[in-house]
């Protein structure tokens, strides 16, 4: 007895969801068609193809180096009397490059400026530095 009197609530209630006016189904046809999914894809790649461009024509900068290297070896050296004797060297090195690269949009050309270093430490006795 409960669900016959709920039940024409519920289909009145349905049909009032299916009203539709002539602005509404083309606003909604306009939104959910295939043209406009293409349009909106279109879209979305165009933006992205814009961004790349814009990125491309931002200065580029690249730092690499080396890490630090220590190096401890015994080397043979030749005496004036014809004999050997070993000598111990002991070093510590680093070098790197630091460049900037810059697109010119008006030649299509690019500017590009490059520094380095090269630091050499000979450690212990009669140490030096290059």
């Amino acid at each position: 007895m409960i669900v016959l009197t709920l039940l024409p609530g519920l289909f009145v209630a349905r049909a009032d969801k299916l009203v539709m006016t002539l602005d509404r189904a083309i606003a909604l046809a306009r939104v959910n068609s295939v043209d406009a999914a293409v349009a909106l894809n279109e879209l979305r790649a165009s933006y992205w193809q814009y961004r790349s461009y814009r990125a491309d024509l931002l200065p580029e900068v690249n730092f690499n180096a080396t890490m630090p290297s220590y190096s401890k070896r015994y080397s043979s050296y030749l005496q004036s009397d014809g004999s050997y004797t070993f000598v111990r060297t002991s070093n510590l090195g680093l070098a790197g490059t630091l460049s900037m690269t810059q697109k010119l949009w008006f030649t299509g050309g690019t500017v590009s400026l490059q520094s380095s270093f090269d630091m050499m430490r000979q450690l212990g006795r009669g140490a030096y530095s290059r």
